[in-house]
């Protein structure tokens, strides 16, 4: 199976259409044909449901759309880094992350390595920890910034200073918006918007002191982005981390701390065994530099603490 097929299937993927996607790659309509069609028959199964107007992925297709996506972006990343210049350091470094505040660490770590390094690029891909998993898993990230919970014993981690806070977003007219924190019997009682993941969902439940499922859940939501416009139209209010969306100033929302706190902890990981890039090696490197940076600021104001104290 050659790369050049697979960029033709994944163009016949995009434009369902033969004769479009033999105009987007400058070939005939019978050349790019007859590579699909050689490609089902190499794979042995069809690849897609042909009709009059246009062509449809079968679910072989739709699975395979992704593994050919993968197989090109490895490809790419592995010429960059084989063919860049020795005295040069560039390339991609790609990371899949969390939605967090902590994230602010990876953008000054950013921003001195291009200071340093122009010809580095850093990828950003958002997505939640089940999705960052499996894009380590296949290598399509270098690193992923990760909350807990998370399985660590599955890879190498670095534990990074930033801790998130869960607690509950509502709209500033309901009953509890001018608490200042709130009970597991409180949460409980309200209807929910929840993360669909099930990690989570045990995490929370342990909190809870019951099963989240026998609570009214209206939504379980990806991004808290979302999660916050339903909020906002009074679908239910939103179990997330602090920080995640506008809370002050005109914003309709307000975020509520749980009692006792519930937080998260937040990680770099990486797959074990894992080969490096220049680029990535620098870029890790930057960011230790600045993991110590802040936990150096963190601690100097306990450190000044007890020295009054004394």
């Amino acid at each position: 199976m050659e790369l050049r097929v697979l960029r033709y299937f994944l163009a016949v993927a995009r434009e369902r259409s033969i004769t479009h996607a033999a105009a987007a790659l400058h070939i005939t309509q019978p050349t790019l044909s007859r590579q699909i069609a050689d490609l089902e028959s190499e794979l042995g199964v069809p690849l897609f449901r042909r009709d009059r107007k246009n062509l449809t992925l079968t679910e072989a297709g739709l699975r395979f759309v992704q593994r050919a996506e993968e197989i090109l972006t490895l490809t790419e990343h592995a010429i960059s880094e084989v063919s860049i210049h020795r005295k040069d350091i560039c390339g991609e470094v790609t990371i899949g992350c969390a939605e967090s505040p902590g994230f602010s660490l990876f953008a000054d770590a950013c921003q001195r390595v291009q200071k340093r390094n122009p010809g580095i690029r850093v990828c950003l891909q958002t997505a939640n920890a089940t999705c960052i998993s499996e894009q380590l898993e296949c290598g399509t990230v270098d690193f992923g910034f990760m909350l807990a919970p998370v399985k660590l014993s599955d890879y190498e981690h670095l534990r990074l200073p930033h801790v998130d806070t869960w607690g509950l977003l509502v709209r500033r007219d309901h009953p509890f918006a001018e608490l200042a924190q709130l009970s597991p019997d409180q949460v409980a009682s309200q209807p929910l918007i929840t993360s669909y993941r099930e990690p989570v969902l045990e995490f929370l439940s342990g909190w809870l002191g019951r099963q989240l499922s026998s609570c009214d859940i209206r939504c379980r939501y990806n991004l808290a982005y979302n999660a916050a416009r339903f909020v906002e139209a009074g679908v239910g209010c939103a179990i997330c981390l602090d920080g995640l969306v506008p809370t002050g100033g005109e914003s309709l929302l307000r975020f509520i701390p749980f009692a006792p706190r519930l937080s998260s902890p937040s990680y770099l990981v990486w797959k074990k065994a894992r080969f490096f890039s220049r680029a990535a090696q620098v870029f890790y490197l930057a960011l230790c530099s600045e993991v110590r940076r802040r936990s150096s600021a963190q601690d100097a104001p306990a450190r000044e603490s007890s020295a009054d104290d004394a």
